[in-house]
C-alpha cells in the first residue's frame, strides 16, 4: 500500500471523529421532571436535554413523576438527574450530595391560591397564614420545610396539584400553595375550577436548575455548557395564562 493511500485513509479517520465523538454511544441518561406529561414544559425539556446531551454523546430519556416519587426515584438511584429543581432538593441527607448543573434552566414561581378573593397573607410573613388550612405540594422539601418551621398547625400535604385545587374549591382547604405552572395546567384541564378559587399573588420566585446524581458529577460541567448552547435555539414556551407578580 503506497504512502499517499495509507495518509489518505488517515485524514479519512479523522475528518469522521468529531462525528463518532457525538454518536450517542455512551449509553443513556435518564431523568426525571416534575411537570404534567402532557404540557408544553415537559416537551420543552425533553427536547432542550435531548440536544444537550446529544452533544456530549448520550441518549436521553425524560419521565413525569410527581415530586415526591422523584425524591424516592433518586435516593434509589433509578434516575440519573431531575430536570429544573431549586436548592432545596438538597435539604435532606439522601439528596444533599446531588450535583447541581450550573446553568439556569427555569424559573420556579410558586403561588398562592385561596378558596375566597378575600383572604389575606403576606408571603414573607408566615404567621399571617396561621388560621387557615394551608395545602402544599408535597415533595417539595424547601417549601414544606418553610411552612414547618414557621410554626403553621394547621397544613395539608397534597399528592397531586389537581387534588388540592379541588380541595381549595370545595372548601376543604383555605390556601393551596404550588408551583404556578401546575395550577395552570389543572385550571386549562378543569375550566369549571377556575371561577372558584383566586390567586393570591406570589409565594416565592426561585431559579432552577438540573441536579445529578453523585455518580454523574463529571458531567455537570460539560452538560452546563451544552444546556447554555441548547437554549440559544429552543426557547421556553410561555404559560397560558399571565404570571401574577
Amino acid at each position: 500500500m503506497s504512502y499517499s493511500r495509507i495518509a489518505f485513509k488517515l485524514l479519512l479517520i479523522l475528518s469522521l471523529w468529531p462525528f463518532s465523538a457525538h454518536s450517542s454511544d455512551l449509553g443513556i441518561i435518564r431523568f426525571s421532571c416534575s411537570v404534567n406529561a402532557n404540557s408544553d414544559h415537559f416537551r420543552y425539556f425533553t427536547q432542550l436535554y435531548s440536544h444537550a446531551f446529544k452533544q456530549l454523546g448520550y441518549q436521553f430519556d425524560m419521565q413525569s413523576l410527581p415530586p415526591l416519587r422523584e425524591l424516592s426515584h433518586l435516593r434509589d438511584r433509578k434516575i440519573d438527574g431531575v430536570c429544573a429543581r431549586t436548592d432545596g432538593i438538597l435539604a435532606t441527607p439522601d439528596t444533599s450530595t446531588l450535583v447541581r448543573v450550573d446553568e439556569v434552566v427555569a424559573k420556579s414561581h410558586m403561588v398562592i391560591y385561596g378558596a375566597r378573593p378575600t383572604i389575606t397573607v403576606e408571603a414573607n410573613n408566615l404567621r399571617s397564614f396561621q388560621k387557615y388550612h394551608v395545602g402544599y405540594r408535597r415533595g417539595y422539601l424547601g417549601l414544606a420545610d418553610g411552612l414547618k418551621n414557621s410554626g403553621l398547625t394547621q397544613l395539608h400535604a397534597i399528592d397531586r396539584p389537581v387534588h388540592g385545587v379541588r380541595q381549595l374549591a370545595s372548601g376543604r382547604i383555605d390556601i393551596y400553595i404550588d408551583q404556578h405552572i401546575a395550577i395552570v395546567g389543572v385550571l386549562k384541564q378543569h375550566p369549571t375550577l377556575e371561577e372558584r378559587v383566586h390567586n393570591l399573588g406570589s409565594y416565592k420566585k426561585r431559579k432552577a436548575f438540573a441536579y445529578l446524581v453523585p455518580h454523574h458529577a463529571a458531567l455537570a460541567q460539560p452538560l452546563a455548557k451544552a444546556l447554555k448552547k441548547s437554549k440559544e435555539t429552543i426557547p421556553l414556551p410561555r404559560l397560558s395564562l399571565p404570571i401574577d407578580d
